[in-house]
């Protein structure tokens, strides 16, 4: 969506409604008590924002407005976008780095390898894209890509989340390829922001969906 609507010319308050919405629920999640293993992050797409050169100080200052800090938030974008990125994009996601905010691809599998965007991306996760995913069970081709992928990003003590994990099948593919994360539907159906906590404090259990009742 926020691809779609920053294509129309809109702001980067697009962005910042996200922030707003994301703000109360981590308070909420540091009252519950979910952050004491891991520090529960939210991601932004920020693909459509690579050429402006003042997104991170922007941001960051969306951020600590809301009494959030970057350190909390993961910003997106995918390998397609960034292989046509002007260069000035770079120089954009280095200072995202430098403010404290993470930074994850979205590594579709059907351009260059993702290690190639290494040398000019300070990347802090890679993730793995939906349709790769989502057919890897099914496509030998597609689960060595991953393979190669996972293998890759563990070598670098890089995290790697796979989104597109929608069955039991793609859960138990991952869990065995040591993948760090994963999103979809077997890990949990969409939700309003204000069933999250409770679903995240009763328990997650693979193939339920919803908050357990």
């Amino acid at each position: 969506m926020v691809t779609a609507l920053a294509s129309h010319g809109l702001p980067l308050a697009v962005v910042g409604r996200e922030v707003d919405e994301s703000s109360g629920l981590l308070d909420e999640v540091g009252r519950a008590g979910l952050d004491v293993t891991a520090p529960v992050r939210v991601a932004l797409n920020v693909t459509p924002f690579l050429s402006d050169t003042s997104l991170a100080d922007r941001l960051s200052e969306m951020v600590r407005d809301r009494g959030q800090v970057p350190q909390r938030f993961v910003c997106q974008l995918d390998d397609r976008a960034l292989a046509r990125a002007p260069a000035g994009a770079f120089a954009v996601l280095t200072r995202l780095r430098v403010k404290g905010f993470g930074l994850s691809m979205t590594y579709s599998g059907l351009g260059p390898p993702w290690t190639s965007y290494l040398a000019r991306t300070p990347l802090t996760e890679l993730k793995l894209g939906r349709l790769l995913v989502g057919s890897a069970t099914a496509e030998p081709k597609r689960f060595e890509v991953i393979e190669a992928a996972v293998n890759e990003a563990r070598d670098m003590a890089l995290p790697v989340v796979a989104d597109g994990c929608d069955s039991e099948a793609d859960f138990d593919m991952l869990l065995a390829l040591g993948c760090s994360e994963a999103q979809g539907a077997c890990v949990g159906a969409p939700m309003p922001a204000a069933d999250v906590v409770a679903w995240a404090v009763a328990g997650y259990r693979p193939g339920t969906h919803g908050v357990p009742r």
